[in-house]
């Protein structure tokens, strides 16, 4: 049977030869990210960014603002999702959101978030146990999450309202034909907030911002200090407090118009550095 890996370079890279050196090379990239997501434990720290929002990234917000801007309720969706107790979370405890989606890396991760199996492990606002549950009948219907399993650079979103991605972005194989997608899925009027490693872009960072404000997507950065509050049975069961990641961003896009955009110029701009030398993520 063909490996995962192998279909989704052909969707998404389709100029890469296979058997080539490039394609052995992002196989194994794939290979090594799908191990690392089926050796996660069940708890993930993700769900800490609604509850405990860093600087910057504040989603329940975000839903608030896109509410306000649509006049009807928004299309949300993650990049690396992961189990989606980010999104689940999300659901819970902010209204106003119509569809929750994501994509993930392997149906296991993609079936715990759609809640199809129970979760061992510390329970902690997870989406499946009692107390999501009655927060749902409480507050409403909670949006199904709906998570597909594959990589960004392989995808075709459209009418996003929200599109977030954290501590992901730094992983993807090609950083412009990710944001492409990213781009062209937003609704008009919609935002993306894409937490980013400061060597992103490179060189390339002028131009491809150049590009998108030209074609009627916004583009800015901030400094983000982000720190992660870990929640409190997992501070008592690790002894740990708070976990900080300095030298990052907030890459934000913001459409306002309909038209589609094209980086294929700046295709294979690759995480290469990161992984030859990863103090590179820090220069500047």
């Amino acid at each position: 049977m063909e490996p995962i890996e192998h279909k989704w370079i052909r969707k998404a890279f389709p100029h890469v030869e296979p058997e080539s050196v490039e394609h052995r090379e992002i196989a194994a990239k794939l290979r090594s990210y799908i191990d690392i997501e089926e050796s996660k434990t069940p708890w993930n720290m993700t769900r800490s960014i609604v509850l405990q929002p860093p600087k910057g990234m504040d989603l329940r917000k975000e839903v608030d603002a896109a509410y306000e801007r649509k006049k009807g309720k928004v299309n949300v969706f993650e990049v690396g999702c992961g189990r989606g107790y980010a999104l689940r979370t999300l659901g819970i405890f902010k209204g106003g959101i119509a569809n929750l989606d994501g994509i993930t890396l392997t149906q296991s991760a993609a079936d715990h978030a759609a809640g199809k199996h129970d979760v061992d492990g510390p329970v902690v606002l997870q989406p499946q146990n009692t107390f999501g549950s009655l927060a749902g009948m409480i507050m409403g219907n909670v949006p199904t999450v709906k998570v597909r399993t594959g990589i960004i650079e392989g995808l075709e979103l459209r009418d996003q309202d929200l599109i977030f991605a954290f501590q992901t972005m730094r992983y993807v194989i090609d950083k412009a034909k990710a944001l492409e997608v990213i781009a062209n899925g937003l609704a008009r009027g919609g935002k993306a907030i894409l937490h980013v490693p400061g060597y992103f872009l490179g060189k390339h960072e002028r131009h491809v911002k150049d590009y998108l404000e030209r074609n009627g997507i916004k583009f800015r950065k901030k400094r983000a200090r982000t720190v992660i509050g870990w929640p409190k049975e997992i501070r008592l069961a690790l002894g740990r407090g708070k976990t900080t990641i300095d030298g990052n961003y907030f890459l934000i896009l913001e459409r306002s118009s309909d038209t589609k955009v094209d980086l294929s110029r700046f295709y294979k701009i690759r995480t290469k550095d990161y992984w030859q030398n990863p103090s590179a993520s820090y220069k500047r």
